[in-house]
């Protein structure tokens, strides 16, 4: 079962994977709705940034710890006053598909758990 059939509504989970082959990712890329708008609001060069943390992040968790199903890291995001908060972001990855999130949206986004 890939995670494109695990999605409960096809807007949760965007394809960008022109985006995330440019940022250095070599799989199949999904970004949640939700995060996808506060990352791209400022503007789309932080989209970019944040993908390529993601793959590198992605990189050190499947050479180093051996975790092939999820990564945590924290991505500064912008707060409605303009200072930047660190947001819980989760890496999931299944049958060769990468699937990005808040970590609060797990539940919400995936029908069964990883």
């Amino acid at each position: 079962m890939s995670i494109n059939q695990l999605t409960i509504t096809p807007k949760k989970l965007i394809s960008i994977n022109e985006l995330a082959k440019e940022a250095g990712f070599n799989y199949s890329v999904l970004i949640s709705e939700k995060l996808l708008n506060k990352i791209t609001k400022p503007g789309y060069e932080n989209l970019n940034v944040f993908l390529k943390v993601c793959a590198k992040q992605l990189k050190i968790s499947l050479t180093d710890s051996k975790n092939w199903k999820k990564t945590r890291l924290f991505y500064p995001m912008e707060c409605f006053n303009g200072s930047l908060n660190p947001e819980e972001v989760v890496i999931t990855t299944q049958n060769g598909d990468v699937a990005i999130a808040f970590a609060f949206e797990n539940a919400e986004v995936f029908s069964t758990p990883l």
